[in-house]
């Protein structure tokens, strides 16, 4: 799975109904339509997700998590989970840790505020 295909899953997952218009996941990761359609088609082919034409609105497409892409995300978890801690964690200084979570508390309430959905 590519970082890009395991943030993709995330998002979904924390999605209401685990499912996203097109636009919206691509504005979540940060993607142009074109990327996130190569991205899509990435996940449709593992079977982590699948397209669909919303029914209620016949020119947008859902993006839905797949109950194997709900178990390949938590597979991946450990392995992401340990990166950060490897990569990010263990260089910071425990009496440095609260500060550094007070920060980025601080950043994630700001960016909460800013749009409807968090993102």
């Amino acid at each position: 799975m590519t970082l890009a295909m395991y943030d993709a899953l995330v998002q979904l997952s924390e999605a209401p109904g685990q499912q996203l218009y097109m636009k919206d996941l691509a504005n979540r990761l940060l993607y142009s339509a074109s990327g996130l359609t190569r991205l899509a088609d990435a996940l449709e082919r593992a079977g982590y997700a699948r397209r669909q034409t919303d029914p209620t609105n016949r020119r947008a497409t859902l993006v839905t998590l797949t109950p194997e892409g709900m178990t390949a995300l938590e597979a991946a978890w450990l392995t992401h989970a340990r990166g950060v801690q490897d990569h990010f964690v263990s260089h910071i200084p425990s009496s440095q840790i609260s500060g550094i979570a007070s920060a980025f508390r601080a950043v994630t309430d700001g960016l909460e505020q800013a749009t409807p959905d968090g993102r």
